[in-house]
């Protein structure tokens, strides 16, 4: 019974280093939960300072509007923040991956060209996220600095 466990046929042992390339290693899938995980709480934070701002404008919460803009402005930045302190890292560490791929054999140019457009695609998704930030936070100091007047 051991040695029928033990025993690992050549074609198998084959197969197995043929598909387990840095495509489908940790060393890609880390820098993606890390991103993932940043840019999760950049949309919590953003979510949280969006509803804080508007109990206060429909007066849920009775906290002076000037105060509770510069708040819902300080929330949103520090999200903005989040997304762009994950984006440095992620992009580093994904680079250095994908240069690791175009070295090794067992990683073909279909598998490099896959691991570059899942790269592009979250560098997209965090610029755009940190965008659509910048945009909401813009706005409400816009309306905040009426406040002021």
């Amino acid at each position: 019974m051991e040695a029928a466990v033990e025993t690992v046929s050549d074609n198998t042992k084959k197969k197995y280093t043929q598909t387990a390339s840095i495509l489908y290693s940790e060393r890609v899938y880390s820098p993606e939960a890390i991103l993932s995980a940043w840019l999760n709480l950049s949309c919590f934070m953003l979510a949280n300072s969006l509803i804080f701002y508007h109990m206060t404008r429909v007066k849920s919460l009775q906290i002076d509007g000037r105060i509770a803009g510069i708040i819902a402005i300080l929330l949103m930045t520090i999200s903005t923040g989040y997304t762009v302190s994950a984006i440095g890292p992620y992009y580093k560490r994904i680079s250095e991956v994908i240069k690791q791929c175009l070295q090794d054999e067992r990683c073909n140019d279909d598998q490099a060209q896959r691991l570059k457009l899942t790269f592009y695609q979250y560098m997209a998704l965090g610029i755009f996220t940190s965008a659509i930030n910048l945009g909401i936070t813009f706005y409400i100091g816009k309306k905040t600095l009426k406040l002021f007047r």
